[in-house]
């Protein structure tokens, strides 16, 4: 597993699947506890632990592209 640098202003591109939209949005804030809280472009907040975000082009071990990424697309 590779640490990813993650900082406030960091582009954010997460594919939910099929059945779900592609959000972009921003990062906001990081908690201590690894919590980063960043929002889309309409002004959602999400809330994810840093261990979930991905480099982009990142796959899971079965070649899925669903996942939070860091930069854009």
């Amino acid at each position: 597993m590779t640490t990813l640098k993650i900082e406030i202003g960091q582009k954010v591109h997460a594919n939910y699947g099929a059945m779900h939209g592609i959000e972009e949005g921003m990062i906001t804030n990081i908690e201590l506890d690894g919590m980063v809280t960043w929002e889309t472009e309409d002004g959602k907040v999400n809330v994810d632990h840093a261990k979930y975000f991905r480099q982009p082009g990142e796959t899971s071990v079965n070649g899925s592209g669903i996942g939070v990424y860091l930069g854009e697309y």
